[in-house]
C-alpha cells in the first residue's frame, strides 16, 4: 500500500482548491493511504472527504512554537510520495521529515530544494475549463504518469449538519419555502470588495422581482474580523427593503457556513473563499472579480451553474488583448472596483432565469 502525503499550508480556499489532488490520487490508487496536512483552521473544507484517510492539522501552538512544530515533524510516519503544494519553510521541513523517495513540488527558485521531482506546471498544465488554479495544481501529479483526473470541487455535508443549519435559519426568521440568496459582501482583502451601495441596490432589485431573502454572512466571532459584521450591517442600512436582509445568522465555523450555502438557493458575492464553498456543494454561484484576478483562474470557464464577471468582461477583450492591457495599465487594474452595477444585474437576472433557480419556490 502506497502512503502519500499532500501538503497545503495556506488559507482555507487554497486547501479546498488543492483537494482535487487528493481526490485524483485516491481515484487512481484506491488502496493507497492519502494524508493531507493543513492548518487546523482550514480543515473544515475537507472534513468527511472519503478520499482523504487522515487530515493532519497543524495547531496555532505548533505554528508559533518551534519546539512544538519539531515534535509534530518527529511524529510523521514514513511516506512513499510527498507532494508539497506550497514552498514556505514549514512545507520544506515536512517534505524532508516525510522521508519519501519521491518528493514533488514546483520547479521554481526556492522550491527545488529537497524535492526529487520539480514540475514546470506551465508546460505540464492542461487547460480544461475547471479553473486554471485547479488545472495548475493537478499538473504537479505529472511525474506519476497518465492519470484519470478528478477536477471537481467537492465538499461532503452530513445530513445532521443540514438539519442543524435549517434550525438556525428558521430561528433567525428565514422562511425555507421562499427564495434564499447568501451574499458574500465582505473580503479579508479590501480591494476585492464591490461597493456597498451596489450590493444594496442589487438586493432591492432581487427582492422586488423574486421576493428573495438576503443572508449577509460574515466570519465567526474573531477580533481580527469583527469589522465584517459592521460591514454587513452597513450594507443593510443602504437597502430600501430592509425586511429582505438578514445579518443575524452567525456561523460558528467553516462547516456551518458551508452548510448555510448548501441550503441557500444561490450565492452572490466577491472573489473570496465562500464562492469556492458554494461551488463545492453545487449551489449556483455568481462572483464579482473587482481587481487584477482573472475569473478563469478560480472559476469554471463554461459552467452555467457557476459564473462570474471580471474587468476583462467589462472591457470586452480577448485573453491576449487583456494580457497586453494589464501590462500597460497594471496599477489601475490592481486597484479598480469598477464593475458597473447594470452589468452585474443583467448577468445575474439571466442566470436566475436560465437555470430556473427559484422555480420550485
Amino acid at each position: 500500500m502506497k502512503k502519500i502525503l499532500v501538503i497545503q499550508l495556506k488559507q482555507i480556499g487554497d486547501v479546498l482548491l488543492s483537494s482535487p489532488i487528493c481526490n485524483t490520487l485516491k481515484k487512481n490508487y484506491p488502496d493507497s493511504q492519502i494524508d493531507y496536512i493543513v492548518y487546523d483552521y482550514t480543515a473544515g473544507v475537507v472534513e468527511n472527504n472519503p478520499n482523504i484517510d487522515n487530515i493532519i492539522k497543524i495547531s496555532s501552538k505548533e505554528r508559533e512554537n518551534k519546539l512544538e512544530f519539531i515534535k509534530l515533524l518527529m511524529k510523521l510516519p514514513k511516506y512513499d510520495i510527498c507532494i508539497n503544494i506550497q514552498g514556505k519553510i514549514e512545507g520544506l521541513l515536512i517534505t524532508l521529515f516525510s522521508r519519501a523517495k519521491m518528493k514533488i513540488s514546483w520547479n521554481k527558485k526556492g522550491w527545488r530544494i529537497l524535492h526529487t521531482h520539480p514540475v514546470d506546471t506551465d508546460k505540464q498544465m492542461k487547460i480544461t475549463g475547471a479553473g486554471n488554479t485547479i488545472d495548475g495544481r493537478l499538473a504537479l501529479l505529472s511525474p506519476l504518469g497518465n492519470l484519470d483526473y478528478d477536477r471537481d470541487l467537492k465538499i461532503w455535508i452530513k445530513d445532521e449538519e443540514r438539519k442543524n443549519i435549517k434550525k438556525i435559519m428558521e430561528s433567525a426568521g428565514i422562511n425555507l419555502e421562499k427564495p434564499i440568496i447568501s451574499f458574500g459582501v465582505t473580503s479579508r482583502r479590501e480591494f476585492r470588495i464591490w461597493p456597498k451601495d451596489r450590493f444594496a441596490k442589487l438586493i432591492d432589485f432581487l427582492y422586488e422581482k423574486y421576493g428573495i431573502q438576503a443572508i449577509l454572512f460574515y466570519a465567526p466571532n474573531d477580533k481580527k474580523y469583527n469589522s465584517e459584521e459592521e460591514h454587513c450591517n452597513s450594507v443593510k442600512e443602504l437597502v430600501q427593503n430592509k425586511e429582505a436582509v438578514f445579518t443575524n445568522i452567525k456561523t460558528k465555523s467553516a462547516r456551518e457556513l458551508i452548510a448555510l450555502l448548501a441550503e441557500s438557493d444561490m450565492y452572490i458575492g466577491n472573489d473570496n473563499g465562500p464562492r469556492h464553498f458554494a461551488q463545492a456543494v453545487d449551489t449556483p454561484s455568481f462572483a464579482i472579480f473587482t481587481t487584477l484576478n482573472n475569473k478563469k483562474s478560480f472559476c469554471p470557464h463554461d459552467n452555467p451553474r457557476h459564473k462570474a464577471v471580471d474587468v476583462q468582461d467589462v472591457l470586452e477583450m480577448s485573453d491576449d488583448q487583456y494580457l497586453e492591457y494589464m501590462k500597460k495599465d497594471e496599477e489601475y487594474i490592481r486597484n479598480t472596483n469598477d464593475i458597473p452595477y447594470d452589468f452585474v444585474e443583467k448577468f445575474i437576472e439571466n442566470m436566475i432565469e436560465n437555470l430556473g433557480i427559484f422555480k420550485n419556490k
